[in-house]
């Protein structure tokens, strides 16, 4: 459907804001694959891996959401189905307007670098259950 056996379609749902004030988005990347998750940054490291962004979309349209969407449950509500439609073939178009790549949310860290088999990363916090973010 793509024309390669190597694009895909990509949901991201670590979204540390859900039920906040923040967009739903669909990133089209330069190397075909699609990128579906919040705009709060996490996407973006994919993104450049990908090749670049080449359309971003707002998902607005309700009619590809699993309805009621509940205030924390967005990956369930909204970014699977729109997956789901997406990989059915819905044109991207239908899910909501474009925007500007550049008016998307900076990931709130640095991004992590890898050097000669050693990954580097700044940890936030580190939960009660030792999970480091």
């Amino acid at each position: 459907m793509f024309g390669s056996d190597d694009i895909g379609i990509h949901v991201c749902i670590v979204d540390l804001d859900v039920g906040m004030a923040r967009k739903p988005v669909i990133i089209e990347v330069k190397r075909g694959d699609y990128l579906i998750g919040p705009d709060n940054g996490v996407l973006l490291p994919a993104v450049r891996m990908l090749g670049g962004d080449k359309k971003v979309f707002v998902i607005i349209n309700k009619d590809f959401m699993l309805l009621p969407i509940s205030p924390i449950f967005h990956g369930r509500h909204i970014f699977s189905p729109v997956a789901a439609h997406l990989s059915n073939g819905v044109p991207i178009d239908q899910f909501g307007p474009v925007i500007r790549f550049n008016t998307l949310e900076p990931a709130p860290y640095q991004e992590a670098t890898i050097k000669n088999g050693v990954i580097e990363a700044e940890v936030i916090t580190i939960n009660k259950f030792g999970s480091l973010k």
